[in-house]
């Protein structure tokens, strides 16, 4: 979270102002979300020190999302992989599952609509200008 590294953070507890514009108290500390990490609470490999032998991260055709795979094997013939689906900026660029899309329909012919009664409208004036 940007909040935590924010060059303005204020010492001491935020003021109503502060808090407005999304400044928190100053933590010497940057406290990482669990909800962050790829894999939160799990575990590719079973022994310490077995780490991953491979990990992949592939582009979707959502923009600012990419899916990583990652996977762990034993000599035993045993493996442990994990998929997870990563989105750095929250899915800002997705519409709300309940966008209005008549509305926006609906504001695209209106303004189709006035720029052609403006052209007419300019057309008009135009041509009464020039026989003045």
């Amino acid at each position: 979270d940007m909040k935590q590294i924010h060059p303005r953070r204020p010492l001491t507890d935020a003021t109503q102002a502060e808090k407005e514009e999304g400044l928190m108290k100053y933590n010497p500390y940057v406290v990482l979300s669990p909800l962050s990490a790829l894999t939160r609470n799990f575990t590719v490999g079973w022994e310490s020190g077995s780490g991953l032998d491979s990990m992949i991260a592939s582009p979707v055709k959502l923009e600012s999302s990419a899916m990583v795979f990652s996977y762990s094997s034993k000599s035993d013939g045993l493996t442990g992989w994990h998929i997870a689906a990563v989105m750095p900026s929250q899915g800002f660029d997705q519409l709300a599952p309940d966008f209005n899309y008549a509305l926006l329909v609906l504001i695209l012919l209106g303004l189709a609509v006035a720029v052609h009664v403006m052209r007419r409208i300019y057309k008009d004036k135009r041509l009464k200008t020039m026989w003045a």
